[in-house]
Protein backbone atom coordinates (compact mmCIF):
# COMPACT_ATOMS: atom_id res chain seq x y z
CA UNK A 1 0.00 0.00 0.00
CA UNK A 2 1.42 3.47 -0.55
CA UNK A 3 1.32 5.61 1.69
CA UNK A 4 0.89 9.65 1.55
CA UNK A 5 4.50 10.23 2.17
CA UNK A 6 5.09 8.00 -0.68
CA UNK A 7 2.61 10.10 -2.92
CA UNK A 8 3.72 13.79 -2.11
CA UNK A 9 7.41 12.28 -2.25
CA UNK A 10 6.67 11.52 -5.81
CA UNK A 11 5.03 14.93 -6.86
CA UNK A 12 8.00 16.79 -5.14
CA UNK A 13 10.40 14.54 -7.37
CA UNK A 14 7.85 15.34 -10.98
CA UNK A 15 7.76 19.02 -10.07
CA UNK A 16 11.59 19.06 -9.88
CA UNK A 17 11.77 17.67 -13.64
CA UNK A 18 12.46 19.78 -16.19
CA UNK A 19 9.85 20.11 -19.14
CA UNK A 20 11.96 18.26 -21.55
CA UNK A 21 12.83 15.41 -19.13
CA UNK A 22 9.23 15.31 -18.68
CA UNK A 23 8.14 14.92 -21.85
CA UNK A 24 11.39 11.80 -22.08
CA UNK A 25 8.94 10.11 -19.73
CA UNK A 26 5.75 10.61 -21.02
CA UNK A 27 7.24 9.50 -24.59
CA UNK A 28 8.61 6.40 -22.34
CA UNK A 29 5.00 5.55 -21.05
CA UNK A 30 2.81 6.23 -23.45
CA UNK A 31 2.92 2.86 -25.12
CA UNK A 32 2.37 0.94 -21.81
CA UNK A 33 -0.81 3.68 -21.15
CA UNK A 34 -2.14 2.79 -24.28
CA UNK A 35 -4.61 -0.09 -25.46
CA UNK A 36 -6.11 -0.91 -22.15
CA UNK A 37 -9.20 -3.88 -22.22
CA UNK A 38 -12.14 -1.98 -21.20
CA UNK A 39 -13.09 -2.90 -17.47
CA UNK A 40 -16.85 -4.08 -16.72
CA UNK A 41 -19.30 -1.04 -15.35
CA UNK A 42 -16.65 1.48 -16.81
CA UNK A 43 -18.03 3.71 -20.03
CA UNK A 44 -15.66 4.56 -22.48
CA UNK A 45 -15.09 8.06 -23.08
CA UNK A 46 -13.76 9.38 -25.89
CA UNK A 47 -10.73 11.59 -25.60
CA UNK A 48 -8.86 12.97 -28.29
CA UNK A 49 -5.24 11.64 -29.02
CA UNK A 50 -3.55 14.75 -28.64
CA UNK A 51 -4.22 18.28 -27.10
CA UNK A 52 -5.82 20.95 -29.76
CA UNK A 53 -3.05 23.77 -30.64
CA UNK A 54 -3.74 25.94 -27.70
CA UNK A 55 -2.57 23.29 -25.27
CA UNK A 56 -6.26 22.02 -24.25
CA UNK A 57 -7.60 18.79 -24.64
CA UNK A 58 -11.12 20.60 -26.19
Amino acid sequence: MTSFSDVQAADIWWATQNPERKCQIHRWIDPAARGHHPVAGQFELDLPDTPDAKGGTS
